[in-house]
């Protein structure tokens, strides 16, 4: 049995590698359509043509109520390889977000506007907070309100 500091050690150990731990890894699998889109704005977002987006900037959820996957990406979850590390959509403040709802197979877009997404709760229902560019930050509620930008 070890000692309680060689305990101690392999504990902090351990917490170390999970904060090294890739969660997104642990995701459901994305659709080809998610696939195909993420690449897409990872070439128009990055200098490079290379980078990945992470977990806050990649939302699979049901938008519009009909059971199946739509899409939000939002370029602040884009991390870019090279010399610039952020996308070349987002300014000083606010991103380039983009909504796709699914039509069969495809993912087609439905909106785009610049923000940044402070925050999202899935259910009962989807909703995003979502800084906006007059200062305020506005709840979307996707189901209701549509457009992010009707409410």
């Amino acid at each position: 049995m070890p000692d309680k500091a060689a305990r101690a050690l392999i504990i902090c150990m351990m917490a170390g590698l999970l904060a090294l731990v890739d969660r997104s890894a642990f995701a459901a699998p994305r659709s080809k359509a998610t696939l195909y889109l993420l690449n897409q704005q990872i070439e128009a977002g990055c200098e490079s043509g290379a980078g990945r987006f992470h977990h806050q900037g990649v939302f699979e959820v049901d938008l519009n109520g009909d059971g199946k996957l739509d899409l939000v990406l939002s370029h602040q979850g884009l991390h870019c390889k090279g010399r610039l590390e952020r996308s070349s959509l987002c300014g000083a403040q606010f991103c380039t977000i983009l909504v796709y709802y699914r039509r069969g197979q495809l993912l087609k877009k439905q909106d785009e506007f610049l923000g940044y997404i402070l925050s999202f709760r899935p259910s009962p229902e989807p909703v995003f907070d979502i800084a906006e560019m007059n200062g305020r930050v506005a709840q979307w509620h996707p189901r209701s309100d549509g457009s992010p930008w009707l409410h």
